[in-house]
């Protein structure tokens, strides 16, 4: 699903006596606007890297939010390098 959801409470009443003084200073509506997006993609969806120093993948990061944190379970054996500005992941050895 992707698209914006608004979301309004509107506050119609409530009893003076039993409600502490600051909610009846409190704005009397509020609204919340939420962006959704897709889930993030990777393409190409696969690759073959060899274990060669001048070799190396790119990989692009489609659709999502645009916030990505990347990192590696194996850090001794690949290089991985997040390149925000392209939104792609470059892996390496």
């Amino acid at each position: 699903m992707k698209g914006t959801v608004l979301i309004a409470v509107n506050f119609v009443g409530y009893s003076g006596k039993k409600s502490p003084a600051e909610i009846s200073n409190s704005p009397r509506s509020a609204v919340v606007e939420l962006l959704l997006v897709e889930d993030v993609t990777v393409q190409p969806v696969n690759a073959t890297i060899y274990n060669h120093p001048d070799v190396k993948e790119i990989f692009h990061l489609v659709e999502g939010s645009g916030y990505f944190l990347v990192n590696s379970s194996e850090q001794d054996i690949v290089t991985i390098t997040y390149m925000e500005a392209e939104s792609s992941v470059q892996v390496g050895w």
